[in-house]
């Protein structure tokens, strides 16, 4: 192809070549009404995002425990071992606990 004629403008062989190029009417047309319908979508889909989102993060505290009015969660209690106590500390008493060792406090009566 030498050239060719567009409406009343005439084509060099390069400019016939750049417009055989061209994607069609209708892939033109739907490039088009997706770059229009892009942002649309891309908010639509950020709305989803923030009830979706706080339910997951909603889900985590409860399971956590640290959700406001949730029951609070229990520390684990460790259980002492014989190696770990006290050599005058029974193994089943706790710190600040009477042992059979220590004497009652003084106003308790005493059974003499």
């Amino acid at each position: 192809m030498k050239g060719g004629l567009l409406g009343r403008s005439v084509l060099s062989a390069a400019d016939a070549g750049a417009l055989a190029d061209l994607p069609s009417r209708d892939t033109l047309l739907a490039r088009v009404a997706g770059a229009l319908a892009a942002p649309m979508v891309q908010f639509a889909g950020l709305l989803q995002a923030l009830p979706r989102n706080f339910a997951y993060g909603l889900r985590a505290l409860i399971d956590k425990g640290d959700a406001p009015g949730a029951a609070p969660a229990e520390p684990p209690v460790a259980e002492a071992t014989a190696a770990d106590a006290d050599p005058g500390e029974p193994a089943d008493a706790g710190p600040g606990e009477p042992t059979a060792a220590t004497e009652p406090p003084p106003d308790t009566p005493s059974s003499e």
